[in-house]
């Protein structure tokens, strides 16, 4: 039984405080001038409330409704078991019982929550923030990226097979609703792959000429990447993983960003492996872009089951490791492809096939 508990009680009007007893009236807490002998205050025990939350070590401050400029300060924090049952606002934010562990795993826990949704909830943010991304500053971003990938690359150059790229790549994105124009390069390079950066840039390495057999492998090859570039997996892709960096590049309107920036832009191009969804999605309108070209379409399962069958003979060529579900995706074109032109002609294809010397 809990004898007697002291405590000051400042009633906001004066600047003094008085030292009070307490004591239990029913459901009231009465406190009574102990210098003073001044005439005694009642609080409600069911609106008692502490004015912070308490741990331990420190006093308990208590304020009530009747008293809106009132404060109790308690040292004892018995007062907490003494009037537990009757005053259930004060377990609200009296936190002493729990300890320094209870408090550390609370905070760690709710700094690891927020952490989570951060980790979670902001790449997928960024990525919404493509469709409103102008089509300039794009185009500016990926070219300065493609010039980045050619720094320590060889560019071929043959004019008649350049020629011919640019012509087969404007054919094919005329049938989609494109932001930017398509633009493509070729680089030496023995890796069998292509990609493209923001703003439309297509980059292929010549090493993927030597793979495919006919021209129409290689115009499946350029529709998949248009289709990329038209849904904008690319800069999709650059906003989810660079974030906030290259958000403030977009806000101070500056495309060229910094040095690191562009570096990084670069070796997240070549490294990208995109979504199921979206490679599902880039063949679907590479299908169709073939299509609307008139372009036979058989070119692309050929190419696929081509990747499949050196995948088995060697090591896995860059284009496969970086594009899933290769089984799924050859069965899918195999139900839509239809025959069509060619995509060059023979001597333009042995042009473009040699156009890196070899």
């Amino acid at each position: 039984m809990i004898s007697a508990i002291e405590g000051w009680w400042s009633d906001g009007h004066t600047a003094s405080r008085r030292r009070v007893r307490l004591a239990r009236a029913g459901g009231q807490l009465r406190l009574v001038g102990i210098e003073s002998g001044a005439e005694a205050v009642y609080l409600g025990l069911a609106d008692l409330r502490l004015t912070e939350e308490v741990y331990r070590g420190q006093p308990l401050r208590l304020a009530h409704p009747d008293w809106p400029d009132a404060i109790l300060t308690i040292e004892d924090h018995r007062l907490i078991e003494w009037l537990y049952d009757d005053a259930p606002r004060l377990r609200r934010r009296y936190l002493a019982r729990h300890g320094a562990r209870w408090r550390f795993a609370v905070w760690g826990g709710a700094l690891i929550a927020v952490l989570v949704v951060l980790t979670l909830a902001v790449p997928r943010a960024m990525v919404l923030l493509a469709p409103s991304v102008p089509a300039a500053w794009a185009e500016a971003l990926g070219e300065i990226t493609v010039e980045t990938l050619a720094s320590n690359r060889s560019t071929c150059r043959e004019p008649r097979a350049q020629a011919a790229l640019e012509e087969l790549v404007a054919r094919l994105a005329a049938g989609a609703d494109a932001p930017y124009r398509f633009t493509v390069r070729v680089f030496e390079s023995p890796v069998a792959n292509a990609v493209t950066t923001t703003g439309g840039h297509i980059v292929i390495f010549s090493g993927l000429l030597e793979l495919g057999q006919t021209p129409e492998e290689l115009a499946a090859v350029l529709a998949h990447e248009i289709a990329h570039g038209v849904e904008r997996h690319p800069l999709k892709a650059l906003l989810r993983d660079m974030g906030y960096r290259l958000l403030v590049a977009l806000m101070a309107g500056d495309a060229s960003v910094g040095a690191d920036l562009v570096s990084e832009a670069a070796r997240l191009t070549l490294e990208r492996s995109h979504s199921r969804a979206d490679e599902a999605a880039a063949d679907e309108l590479a299908m169709t872009l073939l299509h609307r070209a008139g372009i036979d379409s058989r070119g692309v399962a050929r190419l696929f089951q081509r990747l499949v069958e050196q995948k088995e003979r060697t090591t896995v060529p860059a284009l496969l490791s970086t594009h899933p579900g290769l089984a799924e995706r050859i069965a899918a074109a195999e139900t839509r492809q239809r025959s069509g032109k060619p995509a060059l002609t023979s001597s333009t294809w042995r042009a473009v096939r040699a156009m890196c010397g070899r």
